[in-house]
């Protein structure tokens, strides 16, 4: 003896469940592409800052003076 009011409202909740999850979809699959080149041009930069940092680091590590005292 289930409430009939209540199997209408359950039904009710789990169509709009479902039309989230399609609407969802459709965001997630518009979006993508774009988020994949900003994440491409972020990892080119954060590659390039760690070869700074590389070249910096190996550069100080040669012998003779400081890197400071090399750079200025």
């Amino acid at each position: 003896m289930t409430d009939p009011h209540l199997d209408q409202r359950l039904a009710r909740l789990e169509a709009i469940q479902a039309d989230h999850a399609t609407r969802l979809g459709r965001i997630e699959g518009s979006a993508a592409p774009s988020a994949n080149q900003d994440n491409g041009r972020w990892q080119r930069i954060g590659l390039l800052v760690l070869a700074g940092l590389a070249v910096f680091w190996l550069l100080d590590e040669l012998p003779g003076p400081p890197i400071w005292d090399r750079l200025f």
